[in-house]
């Protein structure tokens, strides 16, 4: 099962978002499509104001950032915890600049997961 099939979004927040995806996708741009995706997740997270494991890596990290991850594969916040930096530095268009600020997310948001959340595997 999709980790974000799991989390729900508000019924504003979906209606909200609803006919921005449906453009995108209309006129073809699939990646902006799937911003707007990380966009309404990262917006239902942060009403929420928590962010878990399996939450997407748009509800810890900008826009931008979270669209490249997500090109590379990188989808939930537990496949980027497990990250190394190097690791990091070999997704395209990730500077170390970058890599420093999710770094400190994690480490702002991550502090209470994994007291709740021990195991990232």
């Amino acid at each position: 099962m999709d980790p974000k099939s799991r989390f729900e979004i508000p019924d504003a927040i979906a209606d909200q978002y609803a006919s921005m995806f449906k453009l995108a996708l209309t006129a073809g741009n699939h990646g902006r499509a799937v911003a707007i995706v990380n966009e309404a997740f990262a917006a239902a997270s942060a009403e929420s104001g928590s962010v878990s494991l399996d939450s997407p890596v748009g509800s810890l990290l900008d826009n931008r950032t979270a669209g490249i991850l997500s090109n590379a594969g990188i989808n939930t916040v537990r496949q980027l915890a497990k990250m190394t930096p190097q690791e990091l530095s070999e997704v395209r268009h990730i500077s170390w600049k970058t890599i420093a600020v999710i770094q400190q997310r994690l480490r702002d948001e991550l502090l209470d997961v994994k007291h709740s959340e021990p195991n990232l595997s």
